[in-house]
């Protein structure tokens, strides 16, 4: 969590270990909502990596290229609750992004 704080880290969330079920079946998104809140704050103030995010792949960017595969997780937006394909992921804000 420090690192997401500190913007050396930034956030993957893959379903379902992001979320957990209630008892009345439910979701819940509490913790991925902390480090939600914690990736926006470190980007905001253009900490760690951040002011580079644009000129640097992105873990999940590299494994792509070292595979020679294509996306192949659906990416949900979570902000605005839209589901785009694999190779759409980009479209969404990194902080928001959910993959199936």
């Amino acid at each position: 969590m420090k690192l997401v704080q500190s913007g050396w880290a930034i956030p993957y969330f893959i379903y379902p270990n992001a979320v957990s079920a209630t008892d009345e079946g439910a979701w819940e998104y509490d913790s991925l909502n902390f480090v939600q809140d914690a990736a926006v704050k470190a980007r905001e103030k253009n900490l760690g990596v951040w002011p580079y995010i644009h000129d640097v792949l992105i873990p999940m960017e590299l494994r792509f290229l070292i595979r020679r595969e294509p996306p192949l997780k659906y990416c949900a937006d979570l902000k605005n609750m839209l589901l785009y394909p694999p190779q759409q992921y980009y479209k969404v804000l990194i902080e928001n992004r959910l993959f199936f």
